[in-house]
């Protein structure tokens, strides 16, 4: 009895202590990251365990993240994210299991079974993509499923362990982020213009095409299929027997647009179409689909404007514009176009290019590697700062230090006003 009497007073001890270890771990964690503009003033003046702003965030929207006090390791740790909204400087309450990537589609996985845009809006319902229904509500659980499935289906020496998925008939999951502890999520496949996006089927092995509630619009039959651009149009490539067997154009129908003859489709931009690359000659399609250039040589585009084409028996270099009506011949090789200058890039000698107008006529100036390191569009990929160290160094001369915090990382948006740092400040 004397035994009970100490062990009593002590199991109670130690369940109030655990029952105040269990509130205070419960309670909310924050941190001490910030984001901050160029002037160095914070957005918001709360602090985050992290803060992240990048090209897969929605437009002029970073997000944060907070916690709970449990250790990470911990099975009671969890994570809460919400955005920040960087124009109205107000912060969005957390709804998130995990940061948002939001895709080139505007779309974001919500980690609960939906696609969300940028206004957390569900677009589509991933439950139209799931034949188990076990797993409708747990992607974790579904990726070790996926990757279980894919061993007994001895895919994995196949597709390796970042390439794994589970493909049904009409449907569509891969998970991805695989070696992640906590970012295992289906991924459904971008979605395009036309609300279409290709899936694989493994009961058919071919490629195919659905909308966004999971219907199926252009049967699996391809062995390779894109998304469909802003033409209408999708390469695909027709593996079926006693049929040609190779690379083709076909429109949201499933029409053959351009015949499955070739080796590779290149899409270009601007007013260009598509270069039609043969095994061993290349061919040329305008926007519409129809071929204007048959069996060159060699086709080259030109900043989205001109075409460069070689006959088989000649060994100058025809320039041609969108229509290609052509407009010059040229012995050189053309090697890019400078837009901003209206000018050819091509190379007179070996680790030696020049410019050249549109008659023809070779100039002085030598191209450098800086100059003809931009886009075919002319765009500068051009940082808006220069980092030293903790300091920051804008374009406009303005310089960002400070010894009350460590700059992180930053974010070079879309131009000079779309520049924001991520800053960790001191213990309080």
């Amino acid at each position: 009895m004397k035994k009970w009497k100490f062990l009593l007073p002590a199991a109670g001890i130690v369940a109030i202590g655990a029952i105040a270890a269990s509130i205070y771990c419960s309670q909310t964690e924050y941190g001490n990251e910030y984001i901050i503009d160029q002037q160095g003033n914070k957005v918001v003046d709360q602090g985050f365990k992290d803060v992240y702003y990048e090209w897969d965030c929605p437009e002029k929207m970073a997000q944060y993240m907070i916690s709970n006090r449990w250790p990470e390791w911990s099975p009671f740790y969890k994570e809460k994210w919400g955005f920040i909204n960087l124009e109205t400087k107000t912060v969005e309450a957390p709804r998130f299991s995990d940061k948002l990537r939001y895709r080139d589609d505007g779309l974001a996985w919500d980690y609960k079974g939906h696609l969300i845009d940028k206004d957390g809006n569900i677009v589509v319902n991933c439950k139209w993509y799931f034949e188990d229904g076990r797993f409708l509500d747990n992607p974790r659980k579904f990726a070790l499923y996926a990757l279980k499935r894919r061993i007994l289906n001895g895919h994995i020496l196949n597709g390796g362990f970042l390439g794994y998925g589970i493909f049904d008939k009409n449907q569509i999951l891969q998970s991805y982020d695989t070696l992640s502890n906590r970012n295992n999520k289906p991924y459904i496949g971008i979605y395009d213009f036309y609300g279409l996006t290709s899936y694989y089927s493994y009961s058919d092995s071919a490629y195919g095409y659905m909308d966004m509630e999971g219907n199926t619009v252009i049967p699996p039959k391809y062995g390779m299929a894109t998304g469909f651009d802003e033409n209408g149009f999708a390469s695909a490539y027709n593996n079926a027997p006693f049929e040609n067997n190779g690379y083709g154009l076909i429109n949201t129908k499933g029409e053959v647009v351009v015949d499955f003859d070739y080796e590779g489709i290149v899409k270009d931009y601007g007013d260009l179409g598509y270069v039609l690359e043969g095994y061993r000659t290349d061919s040329y399609a305008d926007k519409e689909g129809n071929i204007l250039l048959d069996s060159y040589r060699r086709i080259i585009t030109l900043g989205g404007k001109y075409i460069a084409a070689k006959e088989k028996t000649d060994d100058d270099y025809v320039y041609m514009d969108s229509k290609c009506q052509p407009f010059l011949e040229s012995e050189y090789k053309p090697c890019g176009y400078d837009s901003k200058k209206d000018l050819f890039i091509v190379e007179i000698k070996e680790d030696t290019q020049k410019y050249m107008d549109h008659d023809g006529n070779i100039l002085d100036d030598i191209v450098s590697p800086i100059e003809n390191s931009y886009n075919d569009d002319g765009i500068d990929d051009v940082d808006h700062f220069e980092r030293k160290a903790n300091t920051i160094k804008f374009l406009d001369g303005t310089e960002l230090t400070s010894s009350d915090f460590k700059i992180l990382t930053y974010y070079d948006g879309k131009d000079a006003s779309d520049v924001y740092c991520i800053v960790e400040y001191g213990e309080d």
